[in-house]
């Protein structure tokens, strides 16, 4: 009943802006704007690694600077840890020092996926970088307005060192499709000199040979 009254008193409020003064959201101004905790981050030190394996090790050497609400949030700038970062005025990346990391339960979470494959879980308002062709700038757009005509700014290409097993997580992925594929002689023969040397029939039962 109390909140039923409160509700017709916000309406009425509503009918007269003159008396409005304030509006109060009740939520931090960051609340849900998450990626999923296996999600990939590249460093500016060459390494891959998960959100989840980011926020582990804040958590074991930064300071906690926060913790209510379902969230906890460590401040990391003793750890100096450096992302990629787009500059809009120049349109190219820069080195940007991270300096909270922070980790909210529950939320609901959605797959964002690119023409070339690569996805993304992420909660419905973060917002992405996209090319808008018409204004010929760079553009926000939260991730549940995403559609297919837009175009998401990523990097072409990073030189990177992973320490994730993503050898292990392509075979596996290329396990489950039929395809075929190309290979240079070179490669092609070492490849078959161990498919051979461990036994084609072993293949099936064991997927960890070739990794």
């Amino acid at each position: 009943m109390a909140v039923d009254k409160m509700t017709e008193r916000v309406v009425r409020l509503m009918k007269q802006p003159e008396k409005i003064r304030n509006i109060a959201i009740c939520a931090h101004i960051d609340h849900g704007k998450c990626i999923s905790g296996d999600s990939r981050l590249v460093l500016d030190n060459g390494s891959v690694i998960s959100a989840e394996t980011l926020f582990n090790s804040s958590k074991d050497n930064g300071v906690l600077f926060e913790e209510k609400d379902g969230q906890t949030v460590y401040d990391v700038r003793n750890q100096n840890i450096n992302v990629f970062s787009l500059n809009k005025e120049t349109g190219k990346l820069e080195k940007k020092r991270i300096d909270l990391a922070w980790k909210l339960c529950g939320g609901e979470l959605i797959r964002v996926k690119l023409r070339n494959g690569s996805t993304i879980e992420t909660t419905p308002e973060h917002r992405y970088f996209v090319l808008d062709l018409l204004a010929r700038d760079f553009a926000y757009k939260e991730a549940k307005e995403l559609n297919l005509n837009d175009l998401i700014i990523c990097p072409k290409k990073l030189k990177v060192k992973s320490i994730l097993p993503l050898k292990r997580e392509v075979l596996e992925k290329l396990s489950s499709k039929r395809f075929y594929v190309y290979l240079k002689k070179d490669y092609g023969d070492q490849l078959k000199r161990r498919i051979l040397d461990y036994g084609i029939g072993n293949i099936h039962i064991n997927k960890e040979i070739l990794i």
